[in-house]
């Protein structure tokens, strides 16, 4: 049984920019609800830690903070691919609000 609040829409393919410490960590766009997303980055981030997201939408720069609440690290032989990360984003912006609605009206 799934315990999200939250409907988590697929979006894959968005660019994202992670920031920690002013170090800029490309990023792909997973999913998307709105209290959260998940990306796919080859950098790995303690858990919990707050971290800057900015990404384009719509010719809009969105700016927020996340939380890192979880990371699923490949083992063995998929050790070198991008790990997803599950993220918490912390006072969702009015502009970030209005990219999920919009697109789940879209049905995407």
């Amino acid at each position: 049984m799934d315990s999200r609040k939250a409907v988590r829409l697929k979006m894959e393919g968005i660019e994202v920019i992670l920031i920690d410490d002013n170090t800029h960590f490309p990023a792909v766009l997973v999913d998307v609800s709105e209290s959260g997303m998940s990306v796919k980055c080859t950098h790995v981030f303690p858990t919990f830690k707050e971290i800057g997201i900015f990404f384009n939408y719509n010719h809009h720069k969105l700016e927020m903070k996340g939380s890192v609440r979880w990371i699923n690290e490949h083992v063995g032989r998929y050790r070198d691919k991008m790990k997803e990360i599950g993220l918490l984003i912390l006072n969702p912006p009015e502009e970030y609000l209005d990219f999920v609605r919009e697109n789940n009206e879209n049905g995407e």
